[in-house]
């Protein structure tokens, strides 16, 4: 501290020379003999000026503001080192305080905050979105209405052998707006449909094969009342004559073969060599070997002794499959 010393105090003697203290180095508002006051006393020049808060001032650090007669306290918290991690649209709420420059805060990365499992594939075109950390377009095509509000067309259909039917719909689309599957099915008609059954709500009016006066067997109707010569290889079904080897059938009615020069047959072959012929009381009225066929078929045998009127035989070799009608021309 500087020494004051006030002139003819205490009858000591001694002026400025002897002071180290200053007039800056004295607070203003006081006066006194100073080193560089020549042996007056004047006022002070030091003046407190601080503009500090204690909500400045680190908590328990203590400091003068305006007045040299009063210590302070600082109050301000020691935040130190903080670090936060953050999500994208996340926040952080920095606190007051003082904050040692070691702390930071990190964004997490994409990849963290987008995890999943979808693919492009299983997503609808125009639309995106992000799988761990990578945006993915969508690429799943949309499958709107093809005629009316709600109507889409099957792509195929089928029926597989059994009461149900299945429509084909467009694999990998997404149906937008689409409340019925529909495929044309031209022989679907109540004219195609056994008279007075309901298959899916059209109900039949067919009344079944009507034979003409030239039919003598035609798809279940067994005009002439043939049956099998040898049994074991031909079946009368309801539709058909099912056959499984060469039968002979036999008409148990008479057939009048004047004015005609064919015997026609129309039946269904599973891929054999065919060999048909007639005869009438063991003698031959014609016969054809039209091959192999494979499928539906139509043949016709010429009659080469038409002048007969009589129980006929009917030669079917190798005909594995059925017969749907036999008729005369």
């Amino acid at each position: 501290m500087g020494k004051v010393s006030i002139s003819g105090v205490g009858g000591a003697g001694g002026g400025s020379d002897e002071c180290t203290a200053t007039r800056a180095e004295l607070l203003k508002g006081y006066t006194a003999i100073t080193n560089d006051s020549d042996d007056e006393a004047f006022e002070g020049t030091l003046e407190l000026t601080g503009d500090a808060t204690d909500s400045q001032v680190l908590d328990k650090k203590t400091y003068y503001n305006k007045d040299v007669k009063i210590r302070r306290t600082g109050t301000m918290q020691n935040v130190g080192s903080v670090s936060v991690s953050l999500n994208a649209g996340g926040n952080y709420t920095i606190p007051g305080g003082y904050h040692n420059g070691s702390g930071k805060v990190t964004a997490n990365t994409l990849a963290s905050q987008t995890p999943g499992n979808a693919s492009s594939g299983q997503m609808l075109t125009g639309y995106n979105g992000w799988v761990n950390g990578q945006r993915v377009n969508g690429n799943i095509p949309i499958q709107g209405a093809d005629e009316a509000a709600d109507r889409a067309w099957a792509t195929n259909w089928s029926t597989w052998g059994g009461g149900e039917i299945f429509l084909g719909v467009r694999n990998g689309h997404y149906l937008n707006g689409v409340n019925w599957i529909r495929y044309n099915l031209t022989n679907y008609v109540a004219g195609n449909i056994k008279k007075g059954v309901n298959i899916g709500g059209v109900v039949g009016t067919w009344e079944g094969y009507v034979p003409i006066i030239t039919d003598l067997y035609i798809r279940g109707n067994n005009v002439k009342n043939w049956s099998g010569v040898n049994t074991d290889r031909i079946f009368f079904d309801a539709g058909q004559m099912t056959i499984t080897g060469s039968p002979t059938i036999r008409s148990a009615d008479n057939i009048n073969l004047v004015g005609f020069n064919y015997l026609n047959i129309q039946g269904y072959s599973i891929g054999m060599d065919l060999v048909y012929s007639i005869s009438f009381a063991n003698r031959s009225l014609g016969g054809i070997t039209p091959g192999k066929r494979n499928g539906d078929y139509t043949v016709s045998i010429p009659l080469i002794a038409a002048n007969v009127f009589g129980q006929l035989d009917l030669h079917l070799g190798n005909a594995h499959g059925a017969i749907y009608r036999i008729w005369l021309s």
